[in-house]
């Protein structure tokens, strides 16, 4: 193991405009020069505890404008629509953060600079996930998007460290990603054609080179997996795009339609094959090359007693980086045979196996339609065994009773529910039960020999899910809201630090005036890996038996300055990439309010808490209030404000209608459980409609002092 000099110097950063303040939450080098602390040591000098750390007021303006903090509405006021290259150091974390860019960042989407009516400023955010390679291999390379428009490569200085849009400007209409071995190249799709482009960023210069297109007679149109239209459409939905460690394998999903959730095919493409491995997720059938390879078995649900796999459209899908394995999933939704369990499905490219990282099926409930393939795991009735039950022919499908029958615990055997009615599910026996089940939901990260998943971030083989390995988050920690995970630092042996982004999306708390509800609260942060940098499995640290153990350890690195309440996904759900070489972190953000709104204008309306049903606890005459428009019926975005309430304000049981108009005498009132409800005024017109219209940028943090 080798051993690390470390001389302190009591100096001020080489960029940036603040200093460590001296909180004392984070120790090592105050100075910028040489990395001292960063991956090549684990991090070391990050904030390992697991202690609530609100954020620091004021919080830094990333702008010429000094913003108010004394709340959310103050902060929307501050106008800082330019700021690019602007760098702070807070002192929450220590660690530097950099705007990448600002209202006047050049683009090609028919965008003004500055903006006009009707050409909107832009929101620029991240990729759809950390999962996939924003970053070149030497970190002077990134992509980002305009929300709803193309992607863009960016020059990084690591140094100043600055972002500068390429000249002539480099964009790709389809999803693109960086290779993980050579520098300067983009993998982009554009329809089913996926590309090699050689980029030159600093003379804003690209050779394109087609290297394989999907839509050939031996992947999507061959006609033994189920499509028989023709040529495969170009205006269809498709995943993310994403490659192997090495970049030899490509999974792309593929849909006839245009939005998602409606896609059956995962096609996997290896460089060199004249075709390609595809999987058709309603059918359970796989070809390769066009050829049938057979339909995924049944074993993994049941298959000795009659238990049948599931068949689905797809959520997505993503390469991981073994070049074998292949994720996929569902969602609740998107299901044509079987039920959805939280977990993703591996899939072994060039076979039919196909395994779930997740066993379970939800409770029984009465006066229920159940339909051929539903499952069970009976909770709250009799069930010693903990067995899960499945309708396996059509014929025995129905509606539940009105109380739980005797569920029969001999694998392959069947529970017949009798009421009164012969419309009545048959449930068979399965044969799992406790001893298979296993928690494996939640977003996860996909490494090379397994993927880690869930709050607690079990580990998990991809050869075989059912055994959980490790947990690598610390014992009882549960991030508030949502959490993305990514990799794209990793390796071949899953030996490097992974990557969290957490959010909580619509939040209800003062992020501002504190406390939070928890540690890891909107944080980015890093969790020990599941293997030791010799290979050997991670453990506990402990001083006799295991010395260099890190497992259950964080690294936290910053606060994401969120406000968790913008329109767009990457910006709600914060999402950030780290670098190959984790030295840095790119990051969506709203910086809660201070980067002015879409017109233009200085002010904009930064939103409010989602609604949630019988909440008798965040509203009052006057509060804001904005059903998440990724969630409900709000197209417009729009705000709105509790007039009055009759009694307590409680919201009702369910969500009412809410009325989309622009203006604040169109909404008129609406009535919700003891409370009524109008628009909020517009902070720039108070006769509209406020509508959540607040600009958002790209961050670049620094993961090294």
């Amino acid at each position: 193991m080798k051993k690390f000099l470390v001389v302190v110097l009591f100096c001020l950063p080489v960029f940036g405009q603040a200093a460590y303040s001296g909180r004392g939450l984070y120790s090592g080098s105050a100075a910028y020069g040489a990395s001292v602390c960063g991956p090549g040591n684990g991090y070391s000098c990050f904030v390992s505890n697991t202690n609530v750390i609100n954020y620091a007021t004021p919080i830094p303006s990333w702008g010429p404008n000094t913003c108010d903090s004394t709340n959310m509405d103050t902060l929307s006021q501050c106008g800082n629509l330019t700021g690019g290259g602007v760098v702070n150091t807070p002192s929450d974390f220590g660690n530097a953060i950099s705007r990448c860019t600002d209202m006047n960042t050049i683009r090609l989407d028919g965008g003004s600079v500055p903006p006009s009516l009707g050409n909107p400023a832009p929101i620029w955010t991240t990729l759809d996930a950390p999962s996939i390679n924003a970053w070149n291999t030497d970190d002077t390379g990134i992509i980002v998007k305009v929300s709803g428009g193309k992607h863009y490569l960016m020059q990084f200085n690591p140094n100043t460290p600055q972002c500068t849009m390429t000249n002539p400007v480099l964009s790709f209409t389809g999803g693109p990603t960086w290779s993980y071995t050579v520098n300067n190249k983009v993998f982009s799709l554009s329809g089913t054609i996926l590309s090699d482009n050689i980029v030159n960023l600093g003379a804003g210069s690209m050779t394109t080179s087609t290297k394989f297109d999907f839509n050939n007679s031996q992947c999507l149109i061959n006609p033994v997996n189920g499509y028989t239209g023709g040529s495969f459409p170009q205006n269809g939905w498709t995943g993310l795009t994403t490659a192997s460690l090495d970049d030899t394998t490509f999974a792309m999903a593929f849909s006839t339609l245009p939005g998602q959730g409606g896609g059956i095919y995962l096609a996997v493409w290896t460089v060199g094959q004249t075709g390609c491995d595809l999987y058709n997720a309603l059918t359970g059938t796989i070809t390769h090359n066009g050829t049938l390879l057979g339909t995924i078995p049944d074993t993994q649900w049941g298959g000795a007693y009659g238990g049948k796999a599931d068949r689905f459209y797809l959520h997505g899908a993503t390469t991981t980086l073994n070049p074998e394995w292949v994720t996929l999933s569902a969602t609740l939704n998107t299901f044509a045979y079987g039920t959805y369990n939280d977990g993703n499905y591996f899939w072994q490219k060039g076979t039919t196996n196909v395994l779930h990282c997740g066993i379970g099926a939800p409770d029984w409930k009465a006066s229920t339609v159940y339909e051929d393939g539903d499952r069970v795991q009976p909770a709250t009735a009799v069930n010693p065994g903990d067995y899960i039950y499945q309708i396996i022919l059509p014929v025995s499908a129905g509606t539940s009773g009105l109380s739980s029958p005797t569920w029969n615990q001999i694998p392959g055997s069947d529970t017949t529910e009798n009421f009164g009615t012969t419309n009545v599910p048959v449930w068979r026996n399965t044969g799992i039960g406790t001893a298979q089940e296993y928690f494996c939901g939640g977003h996860g990260w996909h490494g090379y020999l397994g993927g880690a998943f869930g709050r607690n971030v079990a580990y998990h083989s991809f050869v075989d899910p059912s055994v959980p390995l490790t947990k690598l988050a610390p014992p009882g920690i549960s991030s508030v809201g949502d959490q993305h995970l990514g990799i794209t630092n990793g390796n071949a042996t899953d030996t490097n630090w992974g990557w969290v982004i957490s959010t909580d999306v619509g939040t209800a708390t003062n992020l501002l005036a504190g406390p939070l509800p928890s540690a890891l609260y909107d944080e980015g942060f890093l969790l020990a890996p599941p293997y030791k940098p010799d290979g050997s499995a991670n453990c506990v640290y402990d001083a006799i038996t295991c010395p260099t153990g890190t497992l259950g350890q964080v690294r936290r690195a910053f606060h994401t300055f969120n406000s968790g309440w913008h329109q767009t996904f990457d910006v709600q759900n914060n999402i950030a990439m780290l670098s190959r070489t984790g030295n840095f972190a790119l990051l969506s953000t709203d910086g809660m309010g201070q980067f002015g709104n879409r017109s233009g204008q200085a002010s904009c309306n930064v939103g409010a808490p989602n609604w949630s049903k019988s909440d008798s606890t965040h509203f009052v005459v006057g509060a804001k209030m904005l059903p998440n428009p990724q969630l409900t019926s709000n197209a417009g975005n729009y705000i709105y404000q509790v007039q009055s309430c009759s009694g307590a304000c409680t919201t009702g049981t369910s969500q009412p209608t809410w009325t989309q108009s622009p203006t604040v005498a169109g909404v008129g009132t609406i009535s919700d459980g003891t409370i009524t409800w109008v628009a909020a005024p517009d902070v720039n017109a108070p006769a509209n409609t406020a509508a959540q219209n607040c600009r958002a940028d790209v961050m670049v943090v620094k993961l090294t002092r």
